[in-house]
């Protein structure tokens, strides 16, 4: 097998890894199908095919388990929700959860997240400049705030607060394996357990309310609460409580995420800008966006796909096999940390000709299945493909309309791309200008 080159002595290619992490395992995608690289004393494997990645995901699934540096670190703060559990538990709670991602409750969603966008966007002035990574993570905050726990004011503005913390935190701790750099009294520890505090409270304080008033309010929480196995049996208070911080990062972080980056690009092509205004103007006609708007605006559509290509912010995956596997010829063996990087997999250009281009027409239907199965996989593929991945992209299309149909956006500066639990611009600054 191959090996990745360089490395120090005792750190290996950690150093890399945490310094120049996409530059790094890019690097390594043209040595083979599964390259090795050492991190600290241990050898890890990164995957870098699409053919590969699904070995892992489906043809051997049952070989491998949710575990490695990146799922094992955020393990320590969402438990064994759906995006950390394996086996049983994470058919059972799967099961359990997707009735409230139906697309039957996503007209409600919908109504909620795009009446938060109007008022988010109509609440800016021509000219003024704002960070949209503020912008974005309130937003997002407001909305699953409003469509996870319906009842809770206190939601938003604990998200808001506690989840950049948090998401900043987890990426050093995976970087940073060690765990007595992150017990010292440091400002930036201290502030990453009180934002663990503050959530867990928040969670347990709305967990028991439900409790004593049950009943369907139209949100996800009271689904899951309600929700029944095939026994008949619901989920426990700890259970419930991994599934609601493992959606609240998942309905706040990379949907804002995801919302930056594509304001971002629509900045810097004012071509597809325009296109997406057309469409916004042709499909709303200056109304607020239903669930029933989101399939037909499509270009819009396609903008986020590239977006999410370009950059995902789960740019990188953890698992861990459980048995000796033979993967594009190569043994791993058991107990090892395997990766696959979805931002290596969306830049490869033997599957996205031109990949630094910004093409949103690359998905259109005549030329999407130019690309392998399995290259494209911002959301995960096969079962353990994200089971709320709908909710995610109607969080991000409800924004990009409310947004397009006001203003132009126009990028102040350069914001600073980062690399820790996701893949981010630490603080975009942008110019709100009339259309």
């Amino acid at each position: 097998m191959i090996t990745a080159p360089g490395g120090l002595p005792l750190a290996g290619h950690a150093l890399d890894l945490m310094r120049r992490p996409l530059e790094f395992l890019s690097s390594l995608r043209d040595l083979g199908e599964v390259v090795g690289f050492r991190l600290g004393p241990s050898t890890a494997y990164l995957l870098t095919t699409p053919d590969a990645v699904r070995e892992v995901q489906i043809t051997q699934l049952a070989k491998f388990g949710k575990g490695g540096a990146v799922l094992d670190t955020a393990r320590a703060v969402v438990g064994n929700g759906i995006a950390t559990s394996d086996g049983p538990i994470h058919r059972r709670h799967r099961k359990m959860a997707q009735p409230a991602f139906h697309h039957s409750r996503m007209a409600g969603y919908t109504a909620t997240m795009a009446a938060l966008a109007e008022q988010r966007a109509s609440s800016w002035l021509p000219g003024q400049e704002i960070s949209m990574t503020y912008e974005m993570h309130m937003l997002k905050s407001a909305m699953l705030g409003r469509t996870l726990i319906a009842t809770d004011a206190d939601v938003t503005k604990v998200l808001s607060a506690a989840l950049p913390e948090l998401v900043a935190g987890l990426g050093r701790r995976v970087f940073l394996p060690l765990t007595w750099p992150h017990r010292l009294p440091l400002p930036m520890n201290r502030r990453y357990e009180a934002a663990q505090r503050e959530l867990n409270d928040l969670v347990h304080r709305t967990i028991t309310e439900y409790r004593a008033t049950p009943g369907d309010r139209g949100d996800l929480l009271s689904m899951l609460v309600e929700a029944r196995d095939d026994a008949g049996e619901g989920m426990t208070d700890d259970q419930l409580r991994d599934e609601i911080i493992t959606m609240m990062f998942a309905g706040v972080a990379t949907p804002a995420e995801t919302a930056v980056w594509t304001f971002h690009a629509l900045a810097a092509h004012p071509d597809v800008e325009k296109r997406v205004q057309a469409e916004v103007d042709e499909v709303l006609d200056g109304r607020t966006a239903t669930y029933d708007d989101l399939k037909r605006l499509e270009y819009a559509k396609r903008v986020v796909a590239e977006a999410l290509r370009h950059h995902p912010p789960a740019w990188l995956v953890s698992r861990r096999n459980t048995e000796d596997v033979v993967i594009a010829g190569e043994r791993i063996p058991a107990g090892s940390d395997v990766f696959f990087s979805p931002y290596v997999l969306h830049h490869d250009p033997r599957s996205f000709p031109r990949p630094d281009e910004f093409d949103p027409d690359r998905w259109t239907p005549e030329r999407a299945g130019e690309s392998p199965r399995h290259a494209y996989i911002p959301f995960s593929t096969g079962f353990r493909k994200c089971v709320g991945d709908a909710f995610g992209q109607a969080e991000v299309l409800t924004t990009v309309a409310a947004v397009t149909a006001r203003w132009r956006l126009r990028q102040v500066g350069e914001p600073e791309a980062r690399c820790d639990l996701t893949y981010r611009l630490k603080d975009s600054v942008m110019r709100v200008e009339p259309r």
